[in-house]
């Protein structure tokens, strides 16, 4: 981590730095688990339906305005 940014981390949290430092190798270490575990549920093909059920959303384009 950059020590400027590791400052700045600290400051805005009201902690030292090196509690700053653990929060964010705790904060790595559970987004991990989360990756982990939706690639377990990938694995088992849990998503295998998720388009059918929620089908991708077609983004259409702006409403024309009229020009006064």
């Amino acid at each position: 981590m950059d020590p400027d940014e590791l400052r700045a981390w600290a400051r805005e949290r009201g902690t030292s730095e090196s509690e700053a430092v653990r929060d964010a190798v705790r904060l790595a270490l559970a987004g991990q688990e989360m990756v982990a575990a939706l690639q377990g549920l990938h694995d088992v093909e849990a998503f295998a339906d998720l388009e059918r059920l929620f089908p991708p959303r077609v983004e259409s384009p702006p409403p024309k305005t009229r020009k006064l």
